[in-house]
């Protein structure tokens, strides 16, 4: 499905959700009290690796800021587990408990919820482009009904390969698996990026592009094996992160040293991972969740970007490809796995 369609099918979505929200209270339905207000977590993520990171920070944020949930806020949790044809079902799921802010995990739940809750407040987490895409007028002011925290994604990506390229010298084909919608503005930028730093680096991308299947992902494993590169890079997706045995699997029977942007690849047996810490975002949304529920626009709340960064390394991964990382990588590691 393209970018055009997709969007045509939320839009048609959230009429219906319009509708949802704008339905009245029966008579005699009206609560006797205010109930607590109802906070809503959108992701296509499995509920696992940087999203469960994501969400225990959330929580304990929320806590440690005097909610009770349960109590005093009710927390909804919708997970896609990497399947981007559920994210409008579990969006519409979502709107029929009438949240008072959406929280979203990543740019894909982040379109879906833009466009079919048109009116409800949304702290975005993890987004690559919160301006290019569409989100934040600014950084500094975001101007409209969302705010929250980027990835970095362009940028990201050209230092995955950097490192990729210190870590591994002499590589000179590097295949690219990259998700999504290539005519999306992140897939775009990101790619911008990776094209000028191979240019620089002195070596040859070859992009395996995938929509959304798992299907389609096994079909460029297949091919990346009979194209034989020197190394991959795998771009952050929460599909590829479901099914990262496949791609580690892969890898490992062709003996090619890799590079992730989630830490938890290289604790499964990737070479190497060089991502945001995502340790506090957590709890700095929870505080603007809490800011939104008393009263500040969302708009108002600046667009904050990640400022420290992990690499970590895997030499037991290395020894078996039979790499001998650089001592000036080595030292730069903010994590080693031996």
């Amino acid at each position: 499905m393209n970018r055009t369609m997709r969007v045509a099918r939320l839009a048609a979505l959230a009429v219906v959700a319009l509708a949802m929200l704008a339905a009245p209270l029966a008579a005699g339905a009206q609560p006797a009290s205010q109930p607590p207000p109802r906070v809503a977590v959108l992701s296509l993520n499995s509920r696992s690796g940087t999203a469960a990171r994501v969400l225990e920070s959330l929580r304990q944020g929320l806590k440690e800021l005097g909610y009770r949930e349960g109590e005093t806020l009710a927390l909804e949790l919708r997970f896609a587990d990497g399947n981007r044809d559920l994210l409008p079902s579990l969006t519409l799921d979502v709107l029929k408990l009438q949240p008072t802010v959406i929280v979203t995990f990543g740019t894909p739940a982040t379109e879906a919820a833009t466009h079919m809750a048109p009116t409800v407040p949304i702290v975005f987490i993890g987004v690559g482009d919160p301006v290019g895409s569409g989100y934040a007028k600014s950084l500094a002011r975001p101007a409209g009904r969302l705010t929250g925290f980027s990835f970095v994604g362009p940028e990201l990506a050209g230092k995955n390969l950097e490192l990729l390229t210190q870590a591994v010298p002499g590589v000179s084909h590097i295949a690219v698996l990259a998700p999504g919608d290539p005519e999306l503005p992140l897939a775009r930028a990101v790619w911008d990026v990776l094209e000028q730093a191979a240019r620089t680096l002195h070596v040859r991308l070859e992009r395996f592009q995938i929509p959304g299947k798992v299907e389609q992902l096994d079909e460029a494993l297949a091919t990346i094996a009979a194209r034989r590169p020197d190394a991959l890079l795998t771009l952050n997706d929460p599909l590829f992160f479901v099914h990262r045995t496949r791609i580690l699997s892969m890898a490992g029977r062709l003996r090619l040293p890799t590079m992730f942007q989630t830490k938890e690849y290289a604790g499964d047996g990737g070479l190497l991972a060089y991502a945001p810490d995502y340790g506090d975002q957590g709890k700095r949304a929870a505080q603007y969740v809490d800011k939104i529920l008393k009263g500040t626009p969302p708009g108002d709340l600046p667009v904050e970007q990640p400022t420290k960064f992990e690499l970590v390394i895997n030499l037991k991964t290395a020894k078996a490809l039979g790499l001998t990382i650089p001592p000036a990588v080595l030292a730069r590691a903010d994590e080693v796995i031996q």
